[in-house]
């Protein structure tokens, strides 16, 4: 009973996204993008705030120096904004 609830609800999703006019469809993009924009420029900013002697900082050793966090953050923000935007990443 509930996967089929589940599979229903997610049916129902899929119909109302596709019959979105196109205007709300463009209206979703640019909203995506405003926010992804931001969330880049606030991790530049991140990024300008710590000294380059610190970034190879970790806090754990199993986990991404800062360095690498930023440039994980860096590949997936053009990833997510590429299709959208039309950028290559």
């Amino acid at each position: 009973m509930r996967n089929t609830l589940l599979t229903l609800a997610l049916t129902s999703a899929c119909v109302l996204l596709v019959n979105q006019p196109a205007q709300a469809q463009a209206d979703i993009s640019a909203i995506v993008v405003k926010h992804l924009t931001i969330s880049r420029d606030f991790t530049l900013k991140v990024a300008d705030q710590m000294p380059e002697a610190d970034y190879s900082f970790k806090l754990t050793p199993p986990q991404m120096s800062f360095a690498e966090q930023m440039a994980h953050l860096a590949v997936d923000q053009a990833g997510l904004l590429s299709p959208l935007t039309g950028a290559k990443p």
